[in-house]
């Protein structure tokens, strides 16, 4: 994967209508397994529910247990780790489209080493995780969706990835190209980090961008 593209399980909404956001959820299954029985659909929807998440509230706090896997559709949310050198770290962001969940929380049910933060409102269809367990048993469909979401993301991971093999320029163009707002919310100090970089690196990246009539964020 070479960044030019940066795929998302589907298509986040900015409309918090819950019909809505449902049906965006349900195509989204259906493109992933067509014939995925038309039960299953009220059964998801009978052990889900919706929940915002306001500017600066921390989802998952290190030490937590992540109980419920979110399905983001509007929204950005920064997931941090504290490293030993580097001290608290931004690892990736995630937007409308994206499945929200700390992976070594979720599927162990252990606390997780990983915090989860929203950094402007966020719109989510949240899943319990021990109803998944239960989906998993009642539709085999179920595991399939689930599959096919852990190789995203993964996919996803790889891409990530290799951002941080290119030179900061790139890195930084890459990052914007997958996230277009992400400079008006995220602090330039709050970029370096994840991007690896100094804060004065940035600034300058950023003001090359700008004698060139890009535009460079906040």
């Amino acid at each position: 994967m070479e960044g030019i593209s940066f795929d998302r399980p589907f298509g986040g909404t900015m409309d918090t209508n819950i019909d809505a956001a449902y049906n965006v959820i349900f195509a989204m299954f259906t493109k992933l397994v067509p014939d995925l029985p038309a039960k299953s659909f009220q059964e998801f929807r009978e052990v889900t529910f919706p929940i915002s998440f306001v500017r600066d509230e921390v989802i998952l706090e290190y030490g937590q247990v992540c109980k419920h896997a979110y399905i983001m559709l509007s929204g950005l949310v920064r997931l941090t780790r504290i490293l030993e050198i580097r001290g608290e770290t931004t690892v990736m962001f995630l937007t409308g489209g994206d499945i929200l969940i700390a992976p070594d929380s979720f599927y162990t049910q252990t606390r997780s080493i990983v915090k989860l933060a929203a950094l402007k409102n966020t719109f989510c269809i949240a899943l319990p995780w021990a109803e998944l367990q239960i989906l998993y048993r009642e539709f085999i469909e179920f595991n399939v969706i689930a599959r096919l979401l852990t190789e995203q993301y993964y996919r996803q991971a790889l891409e990530r990835l290799t951002w941080f093999y290119e030179n900061p320029d790139l890195r930084y163009n890459r990052l914007l190209k997958a996230y277009p707002d992400l400079a008006e919310h995220v602090s330039l100090k709050e970029l370096a980090s994840h991007l690896g970089i100094a804060p004065e690196t940035l600034s300058r990246i950023r003001n090359r961008i700008a004698r060139k009539g890009r535009r460079p964020g906040k």
